[in-house]
C-alpha cells in the first residue's frame, strides 16, 4: 500500500507566464510525410520566386523601352555602390522589428493580451515580426532604387535569409541552455528545424511581395538620391545649415528624453519591469540612437564623407555592445558564484539583445540621417543651389 502527500505552495509567477506546460510534450515523433510536407512547404516559395523573379523582370524591361530607355551593354555612366544591397537589408530588418515591437505594444494598450503574460506576448511579437516581412521587403526595395542599385534580387535573398536565422539562432541558444542545464523541458531539434523552414518560406514569399511592391513604386514616385557634400561657400548660409541640423538633432534629444523618463518610471519600483516596460525601454533607447546617429551623419557628410550612410548605420548599433558586456560581465560573475546554467540563459538573453536593438537603432539611425539629407537638400534648392551637395 502506498500513500502520498500534497503541499501547496504559494507562487508568485502567474499561470499565462510559465512556460514550462507549453513545452513539455510527451511522445513527441516526426512521420516521414511530414518530412516530405515541410520541403515541399520550403521548395514551394523558390519556385514562386524564380517565376515572379522572371516576370518582374520582363516587366521592367517592357516598361524602360516604353519609356525611351535602352539597357546598357556595360555600364559606363552607371554609379554602382558596393554592398548597398546589405546595408538596405539591414535597414529593413530593423524595421520589421520596430514593427512587430509596435504590434505587441498596441495589443498590450488595446488588452487584447495581457502585458504580464511573456508567453502570448512573445508568441504575437513572433507572429507579427515573420508576417511583417512584406515591410522589410518594401523598405529595401525603396532604398536601393535610390541608390541606383541593381542588386535587388541579392537584397531579397538576404532580407528573406537574416530574418529567421537570427530568431530561430537564438531560439536554438535557449534551448541549448536549457538542455544543458538539466531541464527537460528542451524543444526538439525536429521542431527547430520544421519551424525555421517554416518561418523561412514564409519570409521568403512576403519579402519578395514587399520588395515587387517597392520595385513600381520607386519608378511612378520620387527617388531620393544619397547626398554626399561639404560644406557651404558662404558664412550666412553655413550658419542656416548648421541650425537646421541642430534644430533636427534636438527635436530627437527631446523624444528620447521622454522615452527615457517613461522607461525611469516605469522601471522603478513599486512598478514591475513587465513586457510593456520593456518595449518603452527600447523605444527610448532607438530613439536616443537615432538622435546619436544624426548628428553623426551631420558632421559626416558636412565634411564632404561620401559614405556617410554607412556611419549613419554603424554608429548607433554600437551601442549594443554596450549592452552585450554587461550581460557578459553579470554573466561571469555568475559563472565564478558557481551558477553556471544561469550565466548561460544571461548570456543568450544578452546576445538577443544585442542584436535587436543593434538593428532597430541601426535602421532609425539611417532613415533620420536620411531625412535631415533630404531636408538639407531642399534647403540649398532653395538656396539657389550655392549648398553644393
Amino acid at each position: 500500500m502506498f500513500t502520498y502527500s500534497v503541499y501547496w505552495i504559494r507562487s508568485t509567477s502567474q499561470w499565462p507566464s510559465r512556460w514550462d506546460h507549453l513545452l513539455v510534450k510527451e511522445g513527441l515523433t516526426v512521420s516521414f510525410w511530414t518530412a516530405v510536407l515541410w520541403l515541399v512547404i520550403a521548395c514551394a516559395p523558390v519556385v514562386i520566386l524564380h517565376v515572379l523573379c522572371k516576370f518582374l523582370l520582363r516587366q521592367l524591361e517592357s516598361s524602360h523601352r516604353t519609356k525611351g530607355y535602352e539597357p546598357l551593354k556595360e555600364h559606363t555612366h552607371q554609379v554602382e555602390h558596393d554592398r548597398t544591397y546589405v546595408l538596405s537589408s539591414l535597414v529593413g530588418t530593423g524595421i520589421q522589428l520596430l514593427a512587430a515591437a509596435l504590434v505587441a505594444a498596441l495589443a498590450a494598450v488595446h488588452g487584447l493580451r495581457d502585458p504580464d503574460s511573456r508567453g502570448s506576448m512573445v508568441q504575437l511579437s513572433f507572429y507579427s515580426f515573420v508576417g511583417l516581412g512584406a515591410l522589410n521587403g518594401y523598405v529595401s526595395a525603396r532604398i536601393l532604387s535610390s541608390f541606383k542599385s541593381s542588386n535587388i534580387m541579392r537584397s531579397v535573398l538576404l532580407s528573406s535569409v537574416l530574418p529567421p536565422t537570427l530568431v530561430n539562432g537564438i531560439l536554438v541558444l535557449l534551448n541549448w541552455t536549457l538542455d544543458a542545464g538539466g531541464y527537460p523541458h528542451a524543444i526538439p531539434p525536429a521542431t527547430l528545424v520544421s519551424l525555421y523552414l517554416l518561418t523561412l518560406s514564409i519570409c521568403s514569399m512576403t519579402v519578395y511581395m514587399g520588395s515587387w511592391v517597392g520595385s513600381f513604386a520607386s519608378q511612378a514616385d520620387w527617388q531620393l538620391v544619397p547626398f554626399h557634400g561639404s560644406m557651404m561657400h558662404h558664412e550666412r548660409d553655413s550658419w542656416e545649415f548648421h541650425k537646421l541640423g541642430f534644430r533636427f538633432g534636438g527635436l530627437l534629444l527631446v523624444s528620447g528624453a521622454v522615452g527615457a523618463a517613461l522607461f525611469y518610471h516605469l522601471t522603478t519600483p513599486p512598478h514591475q519591469l513587465s513586457y510593456t516596460s520593456l518595449l518603452l525601454a527600447f523605444g527610448g533607447f532607438v530613439t536616443i540612437s537615432g538622435c546619436i546617429s544624426n548628428l553623426s551623419a551631420y558632421f559626416q557628410f558636412s565634411s564632404g564623407n561620401t559614405k556617410w550612410w554607412w556611419e549613419s548605420f554603424y554608429v548607433p548599433s554600437f551601442a549594443s555592445l554596450f549592452l552585450f558586456g554587461a550581460g557578459c560581465a553579470l554573466s561571469t560573475l555568475l559563472f565564478w558564484s558557481g551558477q553556471g546554467h544561469a550565466a548561460l540563459m544571461l548570456a543568450t538573453y544578452s546576445l538577443l539583445a544585442a542584436s535587436v536593438v543593434a538593428l532597430a537603432s541601426g535602421a532609425i539611425g539611417f532613415l533620420s540621417s536620411w531625412l535631415l539629407a533630404s531636408m538639407v537638400a531642399n534647403y540649398c534648392v532653395k538656396m539657389d543651389g550655392r549648398c553644393n551637395l
